[in-house]
């Protein structure tokens, strides 16, 4: 793919669904995000590229407890467009909590692995 001087880059997050199979009662999920920079000539195209490159990402895997955890491609979250050319600093996302960071992480991630 070839790149124009007018095409910008964008941050694009995506959530990823990650299921645990064999759990007792019914399969769980939690959700994971991760951001894409992206240079493209749209908003409409930058989701694009963000969300093929997200699905090329299937992982699939038996965790401590034998169980299988697979993660596939969600949706788009969210995308916005940085500029034409990112400097060293460029903040690329940022997350406001109303409890301490890895709070409520840390209690699902208990849920998810004490089955």
């Amino acid at each position: 793919m070839a790149f124009h001087s007018s095409w910008k880059w964008y941050a694009v997050k995506c959530r990823s669904k990650m299921v645990v199979e064999e759990a007792p009662e019914s399969p769980t999920s939690s959700y994971t995000e991760t951001l894409y920079l992206v240079r493209a000539q749209s908003y409409d195209q930058a989701c694009k590229i963000a969300e093929r490159h997200a699905r090329r990402v299937v992982l699939s895997y038996r965790n401590i407890h034998q169980q299988t955890i697979s993660r596939h491609f969600d949706r788009v979250i969210d995308c916005y467009c940085i500029g034409k050319r990112p400097d060293v600093g460029t903040v690329l996302y940022t997350c406001a909590y109303d409890h301490p960071p890895g709070e409520e992480q840390e209690s699902q991630m208990r849920q998810l692995t004490h089955f």
